[in-house]
């Protein structure tokens, strides 16, 4: 899951970089996609964190909303990304 989560935040960073260089309406609409991408990073990221100090019987509840909060995460930055194939 670290893995993924890293992945998928290094693919973010490498779209802010092109998101400056865009026209500024554009810029502006994947600003904004991003700056989702970004927070739904941020809570897939504590998800994980909470991962660490879960005890046995809550790790099946656990890793369901880890699964939910990462995808959360990898749709939010497809979106973004679709944004610079237009």
């Amino acid at each position: 899951m670290h893995e993924r989560l890293k992945k998928i935040g290094e693919q973010l960073d490498e779209l802010q970089a092109e998101a400056g260089r865009m026209a500024a309406q554009a810029s502006k609409e994947a600003d904004l996609q991003l700056k989702e991408a970004n927070k739904k990073g941020q809570a897939a990221s504590r998800k994980f964190e909470e991962l660490r100090k879960k005890s046995n019987e809550e790790w099946k509840k656990f890793t369901t909303e880890m699964n939910e909060a990462a995808d959360d995460f990898d749709k939010a930055f497809e979106k973004a990304k679709s944004r610079f194939k237009e």
